[in-house]
């Protein structure tokens, strides 16, 4: 299936206007400046090493998870990327657990202010096995969305990639 030549362009329009300030889509959409952080960074180096370890590593797949555009890459590298995240996801994890216990860091992860912790959780895509649990509305590909809701579709392609998670 071709993909129609306006959504080619709208898509290739967001990594252009990164790439005239030498930054990646994922570089723009997440930095790591201003972060919110659940804990405190002088009691806790260690999380924050970590936690700054794994926010790069996996920015690019957050972008990629928000933006939820088609994709045309080998099934098996985006698989392999997926493992990965989940393998860093659960040391982070791990050391947050070793470091507060389990229910403290229940209780920091679930505070108030921590919506935009997307690792942690948030929506199911649409054709996913959890979907069907899920009460909210699941993610809807961009492909998609530019087919059943246009103006959603120009709030995100307009917002993208600096406020991509706000629209």
């Amino acid at each position: 299936m071709g993909l129609p030549k306006k959504f080619v362009r709208d898509l290739e329009g967001i990594f252009r206007h990164v790439a005239v300030i030498n930054l990646k889509a994922w570089q723009r959409a997440y930095p790591w400046v201003n972060q919110h952080l659940f804990y405190d960074l002088v009691e806790d180096p260690d999380v924050y090493q970590d936690h700054w370890r794994f926010w790069h590593n996996c920015r690019a797949a957050f972008f990629e998870w928000a933006l939820h555009a088609p994709l045309r890459t080998d099934p098996d590298k985006v698989q392999r990327r997926k493992r990965k995240g989940h393998a860093v996801l659960l040391v982070f994890i791990s050391l947050c657990i070793e470091t507060w216990g389990y229910y403290n860091f229940l209780r920091r992860i679930e505070a108030p202010g921590n919506g935009t912790l997307m690792w942690w959780g948030g929506q199911m895509g649409k054709t996913t096995k959890e979907a069907k649990d899920y009460s909210c509305s699941p993610i809807q590909d961009l492909f998609k969305l530019d087919q059943k809701d246009k103006a959603a579709y120009q709030r995100k392609t307009q917002a993208a990639p600096h406020g991509l998670d706000a629209s």
